[in-house]
């Protein structure tokens, strides 16, 4: 495959159409939550539940699996064809499937014996939605590889579609009832998601080939790099555990905040890093070091200079974002107040959280699993640290928790940046948008948009930023703001 940046942008907007569809679907599906059953704590149990449950999921299904499979699969192809890769894949699919059925099964029973207690009983339930979710995700690295995002994209929408019609089906409830029928439907949702995928997947005729790799290939990598991509999904579990010290609808919070906050982050930064990722894979397996360090400048510098514009935008209509999505039915305004607070502080990860995945994947592609792992060990601990000091050292609420995962992710891509196999990519471009955001931010803040119209405060105020962000942009010549007409891009270095 001829590879370029334009390639790359041609296929994260593949990505992105079908992320666009699939998050519109998951907002619909959270605003039918927060309709339903606003942040009851039995709902704070649930869906502390799906992240504890799903967790395996973060780390197979959505992350280290694909993040390690893609440049062994691309590795295999390079060198051995095509009849050798597909072999490695089957055999990645079979000891999955000999792995995770009696995982799932002995953690039932392990959870079987704290029943009583609503999140295990939760949890239990979704548990075995795990399968599903991680064959999707192997389904999907192959689709990907292939130049094939859209779908992979898309799918989760049969997933979301299934849990709106729960949510709306049982909002006559009490929540405490509900929130076992939630939990079934959602492993359904996850088979018909994994489902979907399997019409599309190539079916390999003629003679059998043999994988020219054992398994345990790929479980070395996955296993240094459960600390490497995940560090953020681990982290996120962790949140909702620390928030419930602090409040019983805490991780109610912490979900709906996040879950605004991740809009971006899936429509723009997973998207450009799932494309990197293969082309970075193939570049590195041709040994292009000078073409795997512009795919990698060019995302970063394309990424920065739309992602910190919208951090500031964020935080400058949250309040008004959460009261316009979630402020209905039983959904009050104790619950927006506190739900902007966690928003905010979410809003500063965007950035941090795009490095993140942008450089984890370049360290898969070069195999530096050792270098994400001993980053996210530090991240790992730096959360750990810091959420009990914002909640009980400083007195804060649950926005702490926010807070703390930004500065951890902040950590985490510093140390990332550190480790790069090439030279830093320049400062100054990213300072200038850098500059540019926070000017707009603060001449913003300076205009009078109060009115009685929710509507008119988001929009308003977004014009009003841009129209800064245009202004400043242009008189700091922030080239790397993608709005920006005929942004060059770095030159290859010979």
């Amino acid at each position: 495959m001829k590879d370029s940046f334009a390639t790359i942008l041609k296929s994260a907007l593949h990505f992105l159409s079908g992320t666009l569809v699939s998050r519109m679907s998951g907002l619909m599906r959270d605003v039918a939550m927060a309709f339903a059953f606003g942040t009851n704590p039995s709902v704070a149990a649930f869906l502390l539940s799906y992240r504890l449950a799903h967790l395996l999921r973060r780390v197979l299904g959505e992350g280290c699996l694909q993040q390690a499979f893609i440049p062994i699969f691309e590795k295999i192809r390079t060198e051995s064809g095509e009849d050798s890769a597909y072999a490695f894949y089957e055999l990645v699919q079979k000891r999955l499937l000999q792995g995770l059925i009696p995982l799932i099964a002995l953690s039932s029973f392990v959870l079987w014996g704290w029943r009583s207690d609503e999140v295990p009983f939760l949890t239990l339930l979704m548990l075995p939605s795990l399968l599903f979710i991680t064959l999707f995700g192997l389904n999907a690295s192959i689709l990907q590889a292939n130049r094939s995002f859209f779908l992979p994209a898309c799918a989760p929408v049969v997933f979301n579609f299934l849990w709106t019609g729960g949510a709306l089906s049982f909002q006559f409830w009490p929540a405490e009832q509900a929130m076992p029928f939630m939990a079934l439907i959602l492993n359904v949702g996850c088979l018909f998601q994994w489902a979907l995928t399997l019409p599309f997947m190539e079916k390999r005729k003629g003679e059998k080939t043999p994988s020219p790799l054992p398994f345990s290939t790929l479980l070395s990598r996955v296993g240094l790099g459960l600390l490497g991509v995940s560090a953020t999904q681990i982290n996120n579990a962790i949140d909702p555990i620390f928030a419930r010290f602090s409040d019983a609808s805490g991780p109610a919070y912490l979900w709906y905040a996040i879950r605004v906050e991740q809009f971006p982050l899936s429509l723009f930064s997973i998207a450009l890093s799932s494309a990197l990722l293969p082309p970075l894979a193939r570049a590195v397996a041709r040994n292009n070091l000078s073409l795997s360090s512009h795919f990698f400048e060019t995302a970063l510098r394309r990424a920065t200079g739309l992602l910190l514009p919208m951090t500031g935008y964020m935080l400058l209509v949250s309040t008004s974002l959460i009261a316009l999505l979630f402020g209905w039915g039983e959904f009050g305004t104790t619950s927006i107040n506190k739900t902007a607070y966690c928003l905010s502080a979410y809003a500063l990860a965007l950035v941090p959280s795009t490095w993140v995945l942008i450089l984890a994947n370049l360290h898969f592609a070069f195999g530096n699993f050792k270098k994400t792992a001993k980053a996210s060990l530090v991240t790992l601990l730096a959360n750990m640290i810091l959420n009990p000091l914002f909640l009980f050292g400083f007195g804060m609420g649950v926005e702490g928790v926010a807070f703390a995962t930004a500065l951890a992710t902040t950590v985490n891509a510093l140390m990332l940046m550190r480790a790069l196999p090439f030279s830093l990519p320049p400062a100054i471009p990213l300072l200038r948008v850098g500059s540019a955001t926070l000017l707009a931010y603060l001449a913003t803040q300076l205009i009078p948009l109060n009115s009685g119209s929710i509507l008119f405060h988001i929009f308003g105020t977004g014009l009003v930023f841009v129209s800064f962000l245009a202004l400043f942009g242009r008189l700091l010549q922030a080239e790397d703001l993608l709005f920006w007409k005929n942004a060059p891009e770095p030159l290859l270095k010979k």
